[in-house]
């Protein structure tokens, strides 16, 4: 018998929509050519490939089971992204459209086997304040999708070269499988809920990496363009002649790695060109990568003073994250009249995140007098822009009734307006986690929902971590795992959450992951207090009579020896 690997992989294109009830007469056979990996000897097809010649393929599975990207051994995609082949087997290529024109496929295959590089009719001089010789451009795209921590298969897929990927606003119908989140064991279908009026948070409630886009500022994420190939070379020759907007684009692609490889110093390369032109959408790209330490040192008084400089233009986007520089306590001093004073100016021009980062202030009664009924004003006028994050959080103060009467219809409306993003934006996945958790709209399902809000929180959403936590800690979908449980509350508990802080003290008072430790106990307790966490002063008052009732023992027994 020959064991020798398969030379070419036999697939077909299968509609997402036929998956149950396939067409009378099939889609025709397409053969890829098989790479075997020198290491293991086994025989995979590239995703570059496939995507190639369907290019809204979605995923690749093998009668109902999904076909998984081949991973390292730490669990992480192989690069690049690869499918094992399996021979004498047609595979399925779920695609989102079956319009398959394999005359033009074979024909673009063939025009890529020689690709040409992209030249610049100028090569743009090095600032003398960035350290960078060249700046490496190629019209040959390489997918390198940065949306963190990728474990899953369907994670994998459904937004690889989609980055506007927008499924119709509407409640989930996808409950990964054991095969498909390897994390996930299925338990109970209970989930834990966050009473906490804390988790109504901003959209960037980690202080270090806010979840929202900006408007005004073109991204990636903005582009109407999906194709899985693009030619860019019309981009660098604007960017190298000088154009700030395309440099502004260009910095952006090399960003997030869409169309090139992913490269920081070539994106602050590129938005430094733009921002030294006085370009607002140059200056705040830059503040961003020294905000959140992409490609350089973390710098806040850096990204501060060139939020400014954009800000002094009347720029939205930079009067809104210098008010997230004072909200944040990102520049030596927390200041939320500051921040409101800036974000009232962006609000006012109609920029959605400065509308929602009000509404935070006002349910939180911060520099302001806490007042929800304006809180909800400034959510609805972002949520009017579809900004996920305010869906969200109209629909949580609905589910937990803060300051209103709870509703769980309405908040089960604005939830499944909240998802239609659910593949990229943080928000949209813990929106599917609590319909999951809650029932609402789908079946109720602790694994599903532990599948969602664990994407959330390796996104360094406090609010997420702060629910994985929870979950671990309870054992609701998963064994139950103290340790685990500390770690996820512990990161939460770090960014100021205040659920997670008190979590964190209950941990230390009960013993659970760590040795019963009160002083520890009180610690966070008072953190949790001082964030305005009700229940927490009621424990630091309890923990503190445990602390008497020990030293006063402690002494008694000293006299006692005496």
């Amino acid at each position: 018998m020959d064991n020798s690997p398969p030379q070419v992989q036999a697939v077909r294109p299968v509609s997402k929509d036929n998956l149950d009830s396939p067409t009378k007469t099939p889609a025709p056979t397409v053969y890829f050519d098989c790479h075997s990996n020198p290491t293991t000897g086994k025989s995979f097809v590239l995703w570059d490939d496939i995507r190639l010649v369907f290019a809204d393929a979605l995923y690749v599975r093998h009668e109902a089971k999904v076909v998984p990207f081949m991973k390292d051994a730490e669990w992480m995609p192989l690069r690049p992204l690869r499918i094992a082949a399996i021979p004498d087997v047609v595979l399925d290529i779920v695609v989102d459209n079956l319009l398959v024109r394999l005359e033009a496929a074979v024909q673009q295959m063939a025009l890529t086997d020689d690709p040409e590089e992209a030249t610049s009719q100028d090569t743009p001089q090095e600032d003398a304040t960035l350290e960078l010789t060249t700046c490496p451009v190629s019209n040959v795209s390489r997918r390198n999708p940065v949306y963190g921590l990728v474990e899953v298969a369907m994670e994998n897929y459904s937004h690889i070269d989609h980055p506007d990927f927008r499924p119709k606003p509407r409640a989930p119908q996808f409950v990964p499988t054991a095969e498909q989140e390897e994390d996930t064991s299925e338990s109970t279908d209970n989930a834990p809920k966050n009473n906490s009026e804390t988790a109504i948070t901003s959209a960037q409630a980690n202080n270090d990496k806010p979840t929202g886009t900006s408007q005004s500022h073109q991204s990636p994420q903005d582009h109407t363009d999906t194709a899985a190939i693009r030619d860019i070379s019309p981009i660098v020759v604007k960017a190298s002649l000088g154009d700030p907007k395309s440099q502004v684009e260009l910095g952006d692609l090399y960003r997030v790695g869409y169309g090139v490889e992913q490269d920081f110093e070539a994106a602050r390369y590129w938005h430094l060109k733009a921002a030294n032109q006085g370009d607002p959408a140059g200056q705040c790209n830059l503040g961003h990568l020294y905000r959140l330490e992409l490609g350089v040192d973390r710098n806040y008084s850096t990204a501060l003073s060139w939020y400014k400089k954009a800000a002094d233009q009347g720029d939205a986007g930079g009067q809104c994250y210098v008010g997230l520089m004072y909200d944040y306590d990102l520049v030596g001093a927390m200041d939320y009249s500051a921040a409101m004073d800036w974000y009232m100016m962006a609000a006012n021009q109609g920029y959605a995140y400065a509308q929602l980062c009000i509404g935070s202030l006002y349910i939180k009664g911060r520099g302001v007098q806490r007042d929800p009924n304006k809180a909800m004003e400034w959510y609805l006028r972002a949520a009017d822009q579809d900004l996920p994050a305010a869906q969200f959080n109209i629909g949580y103060i609905y589910l937990e009734g803060f300051g209103i009467s709870k509703d769980r219809t309405i908040a089960l409306d604005w939830l499944s307006k909240a998802v239609n993003r659910k593949d990229t934006d943080v928000w949209s996945q813990v929106a599917m986690g609590l319909m999951y958790s809650n029932g609402f709209g789908v079946p109720k399902s602790a694994s599903a929902a532990y599948f969602w809000l664990l994407r959330a929180a390796r996104q360094g959403l406090p609010l997420a971590q702060n629910l994985v936590g929870m979950i671990y800690r309870e054992g609701k979908g998963v064994p139950q795992d103290f340790s685990e449980a500390l770690s996820w509350l512990m990161k939460s508990a770090n960014h100021n959450f205040a659920d997670a802080q008190h979590h964190v003290g209950s941990m230390y008072l009960q013993g659970q992951g760590v040795p019963k430790d009160y002083s520890k106990a009180k610690e966070w307790y008072a953190k949790a207090a001082n964030s305005g966490h009700e229940n927490a002063r009621t424990k630091l008052s309890e923990v503190q009579q445990l602390i008497d009732e020990k030293n006063k023992k402690s002494s008694s027994s000293r006299l006692k020896f005496w």
